[in-house]
């Protein structure tokens, strides 16, 4: 079924570049620009689905998440509105850069920074309207299964996950372009920046305090101090399940990386009139989206997900009775508090030969690693064994909880070659052809084709290395310019 969607986007920029004597320049840079994007189902706000098919416990009290729930069956497609609507987004971004060139004999020095101001506001929903399974496991037919409302595995949502994030950035950077001689040219950099992760303007993020190990009780921690339930969140906590607001976690969904220093190196051999060869190779910081740590206000009390799995004996979820478990969240998010930023190192070996005074000829290595980076995987998961689920949970009185960390690394290597031909009239061609492997455990926080969203073991990932899921080993690309004035 299909959805509505609006993105409308609009941007503004203030530049100046300034000429201070022969040898100096500084480009000042403000920029502005602002984003609203929505993803809505049909039928909200319109048709209350849920409320007239008259299923209890999924939440219809907000008419932006009305619509179908979905319904999946094993071996078929599924039938309802999307799992992952409404979500609203209005982002602003405020921006101020500053670049200064300096020419002095055979250097030419650039140094500079930016710092920028992200506001991200999102309403987000995830199978707001319910998701209901049925694989067959009582009847052995999973449309006989749905036929008696049977499921083997249902999930809801209860409240508006909202977030209004805010964070900022900064960065500075100092490079060196030495001519060393007719024939070398190096070039020296430093980077050093800093991206503080989101905080909530509200304080509405809620994260979880636990151990791989279980050594201490799964705590809910809401960012800031004093009172937890301040601003009067629509839910509660029950006495059994510890929920804190006491600073551990200041306000940040995360803790502050001071450490991002990102050096850079690279130079230029001319080994003839015709022949090039480079290098080069650096540092490079990977900033995640904010949809990536929005999970966390999706946690009680501002809202609660649910996803239970039947008895696989006997049925114990229906139509009538979706949830058997109430009073605790049965699904958790968590972002692990004390990651390092994402970063990915990346070289490259470069020849370049002219062949005619019009084509020239490249040929090129390039690699790069990535580490520390982001992907989910779950905690507090059953031991394996006989009889009930939840019976064999570390903590029991819990569900599931979904942990984003930082486990991840990848391997990149290419071959990559380039021709140009510059022809006669304006014309050009350019074909480039690249030969690559990409080898990772884990492709993304979110599941791309052909990987896994959950680890199978958080302990042992080498189980999950392979192919990239985005893996193209051969690529060939050929453009072509023409570039001609036109009569006026």
């Amino acid at each position: 079924m299909g959805n509505n969607v609006l993105v409308d986007a609009w941007q503004a920029v203030l530049a100046n570049t300034r000429l201070i004597g022969a040898n100096k320049v500084n480009e000042l840079r403000l920029g502005v620009n602002r984003m609203v994007s929505q993803n809505i189902q049909q039928r909200a706000n319109t048709v209350n689905v849920v409320q007239e098919l008259g299923i209890p416990d999924i939440d219809t009290s907000i008419p932006l998440f009305w619509g179908i729930p979905v319904f999946q069956f094993t071996g078929f497609s599924a039938i309802g509105e999307c799992n992952d609507c409404p979500f609203v987004n209005y982002n602003t971004t405020f921006q101020v850069k500053d670049d200064f060139s300096w020419t002095s004999g055979r250097h030419s020095f650039k140094f500079g920074g930016d710092t920028r101001r992200l506001r991200y506001n999102q309403v987000g929903a995830v199978v707001p309207r319910g998701r209901f399974s049925f694989s067959g496991q009582y009847t052995g037919n999973p449309i006989a299964d749905g036929v008696l409302g049977i499921m083997n595995n249902s999930e809801g949502q209860v409240g508006a996950p909202i977030a209004n994030f805010r964070n900022s950035y900064a960065g500075l950077y100092f490079q060196d372009t030495w001519k060393v001689s007719k024939k070398l040219t190096m070039n020296l950099g430093l980077r050093w920046e800093v991206e503080p992760p989101y905080l909530d303007k509200h304080d509405a993020i809620v994260n979880i305090d636990f151990r791989w190990d279980h050594s201490i009780p799964l705590t809910f921690v809401r960012a800031g101090e004093g009172d937890p339930y301040a601003g009067n969140p629509p839910f509660r906590l029950p006495a059994t399940i510890p929920y804190v607001r006491d600073g551990r976690f200041g306000r940040r969904a995360t803790q502050v990386d001071w450490n991002d220093w990102a050096p850079r190196a690279g130079l230029a051999y001319q080994l003839n009139d015709k022949t090039v060869v480079r290098a080069s190779g650096g540092i490079y910081y990977v900033r995640d989206i904010g949809n990536a740590v929005f999970d966390v206000v999706r946690n009680a009390p501002f809202t609660i997900r649910r996803n239970e799995a039947a008895n696989t004996l006997t049925p114990n979820l229906s139509f009538q009775r979706p949830f058997s478990i109430t009073g605790a969240p049965t699904f958790i998010l968590a972002n692990t508090w004390n990651e390092r930023t994402s970063y990915v190192s990346q070289w490259t070996f470069n020849i370049q030969r002219e062949i005619t005074k019009d084509m020239s000829y490249e040929i090129a290595y390039l690699g790069s690693a990535g580490n520390k980076l982001r992907r989910l995987t779950s905690y507090n998961d059953p031991r394996p064994g006989p009889g009930d689920i939840q019976g064999r949970r570390p903590f029991p009185n819990l569900g599931n909880v979904q942990v984003m960390y930082a486990p991840s690394h990848s391997t990149y290597h290419a071959l990559q070659m380039k021709l140009t031909h510059r022809f006669s009239n304006g014309f050009t061609l350019l074909s480039s052809y690249a030969w690559s492997k990409s080898i990772d455990n884990g492709s993304g926080i979110r599941t791309t084709d052909g990987d896994t969203l959950i680890t199978t073991d958080q302990n042992n990932l080498r189980r999950e290395r392979g192919l990239s899921a985005f893996e193209f080993r051969h690529r060939w690309t050929s453009s072509f310019l023409l570039d001609q004035q036109l009569p006026i």
